[in-house]
């Protein structure tokens, strides 16, 4: 009931949501995105280069080189300059369609609607 407050979206019959805490996350999202068959659709407030973004990554590369679908969207805020010049690059190589969650202009600290971004970690996978 709680998501679909947060969202306004319905689970449809079949939909799960676990939750995962601290580090175990990347194993499981890594374990998840290599079982997936249809798409890979990730939301992250916090998106860094090295451990443990690269084995996650070439899990997308594996996946969208057998025709999955992968979209990525981060926060502009939690993923900085690193996220751009380093991670940015490798997802679209892995041929991810990767975006910013309301883009920030230069000058301004706040996202378009005026509001910054909490902490937001989702990973759906679609397992058809």
């Amino acid at each position: 009931m709680a998501l679909f407050q947060s969202t306004g979206v319905k689970f449809k019959e079949g939909s799960a949501v676990d939750l995962i805490y601290n580090g175990v996350i990347f194993n499981a999202l890594k374990s998840a995105i290599e079982a997936d068959q249809v798409s890979i659709n990730v939301v992250l407030y916090i998106w860094r280069p090295g451990e443990p973004s690269d084995p996650i990554i070439s899990s997308i590369a594996s996946r969208t080189a057998h025709g999955v679908a992968c979209r990525v969207m981060v926060d502009p805020i939690g993923s900085t300059l690193a996220f751009q010049k380093e991670v940015r690059p490798k997802l679209l190589a892995a041929h991810g369609d990767v975006r910013e969650f309301s883009p920030i202009k230069l000058g301004n600290a706040l996202s378009e609607s005026g509001f910054l971004v909490g902490t937001l970690s989702i990973g759906n996978i679609d397992r058809k």
